[in-house]
């Protein structure tokens, strides 16, 4: 684990998403937004939604990028709780094209260093899973728009060879993206809270590309939706 000082401005939540469209509704959403800084690949800015101070991160795809953003927002924040935001794919029976899934545990759906005694997913050194934050869990547990379930993510589009794996290896898994379980890694080793709230945007399949790109703004506004709805939530049951 990495200690952090706590020097760094506090606020109520860093917010990633990968790519301009998936932060876009928190930015609709925001007030007195600063500066934005540029932090490598990554584009970082403050501002206040719902009178909550937060930090709006556009990391680039993929999980360098997403990790590597995460550790530069730590850096420069002090946040209650890291949350990765944006759509992802759904796994069929598990959940359907407009839901929300709130990540309940994270794994990486491609590390195998099951030739060295580790677990399918786990990466040498780290949890076989990383877990989604208990009290964010707790307080969207009566929100009928969000699904609660394991994520998966790797640096796959996952429409093609690489469905049936995940099938196999992770049957319980709910949806894939390309960034949460990075940006859960970083948190785990820098001991800050993390959940993954993300649209369903395409059933994983033949059709995922064309489907996400459809759905893209749509699963956006509804994972922006859900994660105001238990920042508010929470800051009013802590106030």
């Amino acid at each position: 684990m990495t200690a952090l000082g706590t020097d760094r401005p506090r606020v109520r939540a860093i917010l990633i998403a990968a790519m301009g469209q998936e932060i876009r509704p928190f930015c609709n959403r925001a007030t007195d937004l600063g500066e934005v800084h540029a932090v490598g690949n990554a584009k970082l800015q403050e501002g206040r939604i719902e009178g909550l101070d937060v930090v709006l991160v556009r990391c680039g795809i993929g999980l360098v990028n997403s990790a590597s953003a995460t550790v530069a927002a730590l850096h420069r924040w002090q946040p209650d709780i890291v949350i990765s935001v944006g759509s992802a794919g759904g796994l069929q029976g598990k959940v359907k094209r407009g839901d929300v899934v709130a990540s309940t545990e994270l794994t990486y759906s491609t590390a195998d260093a099951v030739a060295f005694g580790y677990t399918m997913g786990q990466v040498p050194g780290m949890p076989v899973t990383f877990s989604g934050d208990s009290a964010s869990l707790a307080a969207i547990g009566d929100d009928d728009s969000v699904v609660a379930g394991p994520i998966a993510s790797g640096d796959v589009f996952v429409s093609g060879y690489l469905l049936d794996n995940i099938i196999f290896e992770f049957p319980q898994t709910a949806a894939v993206d390309m960034e949460s379980t990075a940006v859960a890694q970083v948190c785990h080793s820098y001991e800050v809270p993390f959940i993954s709230i993300r649209g369903i945007s395409d059933m994983c399949g033949q059709d995922a590309s064309s489907e996400h790109d459809d759905n893209l703004d749509d699963v956006s506004e509804r994972s922006a939706n859900a994660v105001v709805r238990l920042l508010t939530k929470v800051n009013a049951t802590t106030a």
